[in-house]
């Protein structure tokens, strides 16, 4: 099966997860590099969805929203994403209730369809940011240094449910 985990990120958070979403499937679960496409939606927005045995979509949440290039390609794909098996994570660094609040953002069809659906928590790289979010951001983590805070073990348990589905 063809695996696309497909994403956009501003902080770094989302990002990495889709590395580690495809390290684990590839070094854990034995299913082949060929097999697993990493797309990053600032580079490439037109994506043969029906060639993928499943889709992966990732987000950050900006200022209580995805982003823009996610909910961009979900509202303009959405059929066809209900055509194939689709797992979402979200990255964030809110309260379990926001996290539950972020799933109001995105179409309930593709909720229903989805799974799994996680939270990993977040990551904020400064450097990757512009003036503007990284004063959002310093305020938001009360830091002025990179944040780390994925859940691996979330990203692990995500991954083998997608992978023994």
């Amino acid at each position: 099966m063809k695996y696309a985990i497909i994403y956009a990120s501003k902080a770094g958070g989302t990002e990495q997860s889709a590395k580690i979403i495809k390290d684990k499937l590839f070094f854990e679960h034995q299913v082949s590099e060929d097999d697993i496409d990493v797309i990053d939606l600032k580079k490439n927005k037109s994506i043969q969805i029906s060639q993928y045995g499943r889709c992966i979509l990732g987000t950050g949440i900006y200022v209580g929203k995805p982003h823009k290039l996610v909910k961009s390609f979900v509202n303009d794909n959405l059929k066809t994403l209900l055509q194939v098996p689709i797992s979402l994570y979200i990255c964030s660094l809110g309260t379990d209730k926001d996290n539950e609040n972020y799933l109001k953002l995105f179409p309930k069809q593709l909720l229903e369809h989805a799974s799994p659906i996680s939270f990993f928590g977040g990551m904020v790289i400064f450097k990757r940011l512009n003036i503007f979010a990284r004063l959002i951001m310093k305020s938001i983590t009360k830091s002025k240094k990179d944040v780390h805070h994925l859940k691996h073990q979330v990203i692990s348990d995500f991954v083998k449910e997608i992978a023994e589905s």
